[in-house]
């Protein structure tokens, strides 16, 4: 996987876990890492127009939640791309943090520990499946459904796709780009 030509924004409070996530993204090319040590900071350097190809964030910050963060980017108020794909890295398993995160605006959700192999497959996903975006009163971002299904007999409530956006502009597929 080459990353090297992307920005990736990567907050967490820890100096240990950024450098862990630099480290991992440098071995696969990404070579343009910026660190944010909270969601105050991370925010700052996005209203001054940091324009990340993606964002890697922790669950916990020092100053708020990730998914608290993840919310005002998606809300679009002084961030160059409400859009920008987001990870979210969080040592919570359990379901209702992982759905917290999802509904917050997360693309994906890793679990630590992880993996290079693991950060590797969640960047490839964003890539290679990007989701449309959500609009609706409440939440903004990637579809959280992952697939299609005719099954479901439930009401329209986007009316005919309405509120969909295929405005993500997703990250650029890693796997096809030159080594």
């Amino acid at each position: 996987m080459n990353l090297s030509n992307m920005r990736i924004l990567v907050v967490d409070g820890s100096a240990f876990a950024r450098n862990l996530v630099r480290g991992i993204l440098n071995v696969f090319q990404c070579k343009d890492v910026r660190e944010a040590a909270s969601g105050v900071e991370a925010l700052e350097m996005l209203r001054n127009d940091l324009a990340p190809d993606m964002i890697i964030t922790e669950y916990l910050l020092p100053d708020m939640e990730g998914t608290q963060l993840i919310r005002k980017i998606r809300a679009g108020k002084n961030v160059p791309d409400p859009f920008v794909p987001i990870i979210m890295l969080t040592s919570f398993s359990e379901r209702n943090k992982v759905e917290a995160a999802r509904d917050a605006g997360a693309n994906e959700v890793l679990i630590k520990p992880f993996s290079a192999e693991g950060l590797r497959r969640h960047i490839a996903a964003i890539a290679k499946n990007p989701r449309p975006f959500i609009e609706t009163e409440g939440f903004i971002g990637p579809d959280r459904r992952r697939r299609e299904t005719s099954a479901y007999q439930g009401p329209d409530r986007r009316g005919k796709r309405g509120g969909i956006e295929d405005r993500g502009k997703g990250a650029q597929d890693p796997e096809s780009r030159e080594e």
